[in-house]
């Protein structure tokens, strides 16, 4: 942190910054000292320090206490007011201390928020500290945390410092926070001298090469999940995280498996330290959802377009309308490659259902005339009814039952969310998730799956928090083979051959009718489709011979 510190100072930058940390590893002490001794070696120095309790409130103000106690007497200042929350010198420099609420009115050069992570009103708290907090190298503001869920106010400033969130490609000087983490294994205490040499499970050889921790380290987090978190790894993680991805995404009661949104977080912030996420871009049409799409770059704009669409790949846009107004959920689209699983490209904003429609249109265009699907129920209806307004011929259609009003099987467009088929929905998902079948490479998608958690058997969002692109992109899975039982495989078997008997008995006739019908049908050549029909016959053959592993 002191580094940071010098090196903003050296860059004309006010120091801000915000911490995630594991527990008990010093930050707090170190705050208060910095702040302490700002207002005991400068006159006129105002700090003030907020907490989320009335008992740390006190553990923090009995920190300067002690500073002041064990200060040499040569520098130590007579104390013009000394009470339970504020120590003011005679040079007129103070120490104030107080608890998370409405700060207004406080004028402090040093402010430390701690625990911010689990104020109530967050936001309030911030704008009245910050619009006080002098703009100067020599001021100072420090946040620091540990990990309360995904979705809150520390959340979104960490993935903003971060450049994780929508906005996050602006320079330094205007992004307002840096960001450090303080892992557990940074902390000297946290380690365990050896009497005799430390047998490692797999798990932990592969923790200790991935973190580059010493055994003494291990013993230590060995002893530490024993004696005091009953065992429990998971918690152990949570309490004292190795990485940011590993802090917030064990918050709460996760939906999804937690080394999957983990590892797919790892992918994402990889990327943005290497500066290898897309552009923000918009696409436009003239009149939209008609005219001839264009994919123009802004510095704020919409779209992302993680792969370019590929000749003979399939695809399908999922979309989530809802009302659209300023104040509503964001309406997302996003892009499933059929021959991949990967998603591809998102839209993200807010538009209402029928212009929400045209975007799909346009991006379901730029996509080889993407399939569409959208919800059939609430926003969804306008949404479709625009689709065929548009005429757009490539719309995701369901089958109702004989048992509808109608009492006949009819097809209509969208896919209707019930209690039923929206748990549905988020399962196959969380099996995508689990099973790692596809990239996903869009920040936004990696920080909802980190919010979204169990309450009371059901998946939801935390406060603060959204899940629409989840669902955008789960009614892709869904629309993807058409069908609730088996609708994760790229292309199924009975797929494939089907396809290649037709191939094959056209093949006689008509040779480039059936290379173009197996491009419709799978994205793929006609001598392709026939090389996987031949894979998927011998490997029947060895099944039936050597039985279901296919060796003996």
């Amino acid at each position: 942190m002191l580094t940071e510190i010098r090196r903003l100072r050296e860059r004309g930058i006010p120091p801000r910054i915000a911490i995630l940390k594991s527990r008990q590893v010093g930050i707090s002490t170190l705050t208060e000292a910095l702040l302490f001794w700002a207002c005991l070696t400068q006159s006129h120095r105002s700090a003030l320090v907020i907490a989320h309790t009335l008992k740390l409130s006190k553990v923090l103000f009995r920190m300067s206490r002690n500073f002041h106690r064990f200060v040499p007497e040569l520098m130590r200042q007579k104390k013009r007011i000394d009470n339970v929350h504020e120590i003011e010198f005679d040079s007129g420099s103070r120490m104030q201390v107080e608890v998370q609420g409405d700060p207004r009115g406080y004028a402090a050069q040093d402010v430390h928020l701690s625990e911010f992570g689990f104020y109530e009103r967050p936001e309030d708290t911030l704008v009245a500290v910050m619009q006080t907090l002098p703009r100067s190298i020599e001021s100072l503001c420090v946040i620091e945390s540990t990990a309360n869920g995904v979705g809150n106010k520390f959340h979104k400033l960490w993935q903003r410092a971060c450049g994780l969130a929508l906005d996050e490609q602006i320079p330094e000087d205007e992004k307002g926070w840096t960001p450090i983490f303080i892992p557990w294994f940074d902390h000297e205490e946290y380690r365990m001298p050896l009497d005799k040499m430390l047998v490692l499970s797999s798990d932990e050889a592969q923790f200790m090469a991935q973190h580059h921790t010493t055994p003494q380290q291990m013993k230590w987090r060995r002893w530490c999940i024993s004696a005091n978190l009953d065992g429990d790894e998971d918690k152990f993680a949570q309490e004292y995280p190795a990485t940011p991805e590993e802090a917030f995404a064990l918050s709460g009661r996760p939906a999804f498996d937690t080394k999957s949104v983990i590892y797919y977080a790892n992918l994402v912030a990889e990327s943005v330290k290497g500066k290898k996420l897309p552009l923000r871009m918009e696409i436009e049409a003239d009149p939209p959802g008609v005219g001839k799409a264009e994919i123009l770059e802004y510095d704020r704009g919409r779209l992302r377009i993680f792969a370019d669409p590929i000749d003979r790949h399939s695809y399908i846009v999922g979309a989530d309308p809802s009302e659209g107004d300023p104040g509503s959920d964001p309406s997302p689209l996003a892009v499933l490659d059929q021959m991949t699983l990967d998603l591809v490209s998102t839209w993200y904003g807010k538009a209402p259902p029928d212009l929400l429609a045209c975007h799909a249109v346009d991006l379901a265009r730029h996509y080889h005339e993407a399939l569409i699907i959208g919800e059939a129920n609430n926003h969804g209806i306008l949404f479709n009814e625009e689709l065929g307004r548009l005429g757009y011929a490539n719309i995701y259609y369901r089958k109702t039952s004989q048992e509808s009003v109608a009492g006949e099987v009819t097809d209509k467009p969208g896919y209707l969310s019930t209690v039923r088929t929206r748990e549905h929905l988020f399962n196959t998902l969380r099996k995508f998730v689990r099973l790692r079948m596809g990239k996903l490479p869009c920040p936004h998608f990696v920080q909802q799956m980190q919010s979204l958690v169990y309450v009371d058997q059901k998946a939801q969002a935390q406060p603060g928090a959204e899940k629409d692109l989840l669902v955008a992109f789960a009614l892709c899975l869904m629309a993807h083979r058409g069908s609730m039982a088996n609708p994760l495989e790229p292309l199924p078997e009975q797929v494939i051959r089907s396809v290649a008997s037709e191939v094959g008995l056209l093949k006689e006739r008509d040779p480039e009718g059936a290379a173009v019908r197996a491009r419709v049908l799978t994205g793929m050549t006609m001598d392709e489709v026939l090389d996987q029909e031949d894979a998927i016959l011998a490997r029947a053959a060895r099944q039936r011979r050597f039985g279901l592993g296919g060796l003996r």
